[in-house]
């Protein structure tokens, strides 16, 4: 709302996380992506796209840290880069149009903290591990830009840093590395710092399988029971869908269409046509006429207008319309 000089007016949102809390999955980035772009939307769009990631950086370092490793794919779509922070500068990497890339993700019951995730990290490291996983990261980057998925795999499999540290933190985590490699993914690792697994794959229904073998995994080695779910990437990135939204009314249950906006890390968002579970659906809590909203010549026009003026010109519209907005 800083960004776009809006000071005279709230909003009121509200979350449909659909993404488990504290999995790796890159949740609190999904949220804030969601929210700025939904905010940015509702305002003209005016922010460009690097220009949201700065405001989801903002907004996701008040809860997890100034990092943009989640926030940055989340709005972008496909794999970034994050170059530097100061000054931030994102590299997107286009993964070829033509190659099919599906993440296997498979998260137990079973809580990982980030602190104590954190905490298990060495504080210094060897040289010779130094240099074997700067070149990882090379590969991983020359893999991602060719659409090799054999030397992806490799190259996000064989961290010799983090995952050593971590995996036995996670019950059953290298049994269910091992299954996902023998039921035929490219590669498998820890999502972020866990406790999730994910795998990757170029065909959906060998995900599904590949899903099945980890989970039995995790059953059988760790003692953990575990959801699956296969997700292709997402190479557009946050942006405006429209929500079945059920709410009840004197005991008798209404549906409605919202507009909100889908978001999750780098992975596609199914849209109206499911249930998104990789997606985070954010409800403004404006009813069917707000669709109306973005093609009214009227708030087009008063939206070019700066200051309070324009902000008390949008404000009496919208209440017009009998959407909910909240003045500060």
């Amino acid at each position: 709302m800083k960004m776009l000089n809006i000071r005279s007016v709230g909003l009121s949102l509200s979350l449909e996380k659909g993404l488990p809390l504290g999995s790796g999955l890159g949740s609190s980035a999904a949220s804030a992506a969601a929210a700025a772009v939904a905010v940015n939307e509702l305002f003209g769009g005016v922010l460009s796209p690097s220009e949201l990631v700065f405001a989801g950086l903002e907004s996701e370092s008040k809860v997890s840290g100034y990092h943009a490793d989640n926030v940055a794919p989340s709005i972008l779509g496909g794999f970034v880069l994050i170059r530097s922070y100061d000054p931030l500068e994102l590299i997107q990497l286009n993964f070829p149009h033509e190659k099919n890339l599906f993440f296997v993700l498979v998260n137990p019951e079973f809580e990982a903290p980030t602190k104590k995730m954190r905490a298990a990290l060495p504080q210094e490291i060897t040289m010779s591990h130094h240099v074997w996983n700067c070149s990882q990261a090379g590969a991983l980057v020359a893999s991602v830009l060719q659409g090799d998925l054999n030397g992806l795999g490799k190259a996000l499999s064989s961290d010799k840093i983090v995952e050593p540290r971590r995996a036995p933190l996670i019950p059953g985590m290298e049994a269910v590395k091992k299954a996902a490699i023998e039921a035929g993914a490219f590669g498998c690792t820890i999502s972020g710092a866990g406790p999730t697994a994910v795998a990757v794959t170029d065909n959906e229904e060998r995900g599904r399988e590949i899903g099945e073998r980890m989970v039995e995994a995790f059953m059988k080695e760790g003692n953990l029971k575990a959801l699956a779910m296969v997700k292709q990437l997402d190479r557009v990135g946050a942006r405006l869908g429209c929500i079945m939204s059920q709410y009840r009314d004197g005991g008798v249950s209404h549906a409605r269409h919202v507009m909100g906006v889908y978001s999750g890390s780098g992975m596609e968002s199914q849209g109206c046509e499911s249930s998104a579970s990789v997606s985070q659906a954010l409800d403004l809590n404006l009813a069917l006429a707000f669709q109306e909203k973005l093609s009214d010549p009227r708030i087009t026009s008063i939206l070019k207008k700066r200051g309070r003026q324009g902000e008390l010109e949008l404000t009496s519209l919208l209440q017009d319309k009998d959407l909910i907005l909240i003045l500060l």
